[in-house]
């Protein structure tokens, strides 16, 4: 009887859960007016989300675990692709992975949620500097296509690090990896003071 009451609770658990597009954008609500996760954050995540959710029909929207997320997404960018560019489209796909890894590990355990975009490792400026040499080097590579960045598979355990390509001169594109989508001002400017740093001093035409 014991294990029978124990199954019959677990299947009433189970039907409890809310796995639907609603409930997600919910989640991301919640988690803004708690705080576990920023503002700013929490609201680029569900216009993200909305977005590429927008691609599927109603009745797929109903339990987001059975979702083809590569799928979904390549729907979304023949929709609605040709509105962003490569570097948004490369944004949008993090944001939605990472809205859905909080969102159902939230559901299947309400009590012991962590956010993801809490659990980053700090970076000391030595790895920070690293990181950057390391995109500086890697834009004497050819610019990748659109479908390169958009299929471009994140690192390994945490979706919200991005790759990011800036052209900075024709046939020329630096490659800046490892970069979190709730980059704020101070740590963007603290990139920026980096690569400053690695630029050879040119001179005037005639000097």
């Amino acid at each position: 009887m014991i294990g029978l009451s124990k199954l019959l609770t677990e299947c009433e658990d189970e039907m409890d859960k809310d796995y639907s597009e609603a409930a997600l954008l919910n989640f991301l609500d919640y988690v803004s007016k708690k705080g576990l996760i920023k503002t700013a954050t929490a609201k680029a995540r569900k216009i993200a989300a909305t977005k590429v959710l927008g691609a599927l029909d109603s009745h797929e929207k109903l339990d987001l675990r059975s979702i083809d997320r590569a799928s979904v997404f390549n729907r979304f960018v023949n929709k609605q692709g040709h509105g962003f560019t490569p570097d948004s489209l490369v944004t949008y796909k993090s944001r939605f992975n990472s809205s859905l890894d909080d969102f159902l590990r939230y559901v299947e355990s309400p009590s012991a949620f962590r956010p993801g975009v809490l659990s980053r490792a700090a970076r000391t400026p030595k790895e920070n500097n690293e990181s950057v040499k390391k995109g500086v080097s890697q834009g004497r590579n050819a610019p990748p296509s659109l479908d390169g960045l958009v299929n471009r598979q994140q690192p390994p355990g945490d979706p919200t690090k991005i790759t990011f390509p800036v052209p900075i001169r024709p046939g020329v594109v630096v490659m800046i990896s490892g970069l979190p989508d709730d980059l704020t001002n101070g740590e963007a400017q603290r990139i920026a003071a980096v690569i400053t740093a690695l630029a050879v001093p040119t001179t005037k035409e005639g000097a």
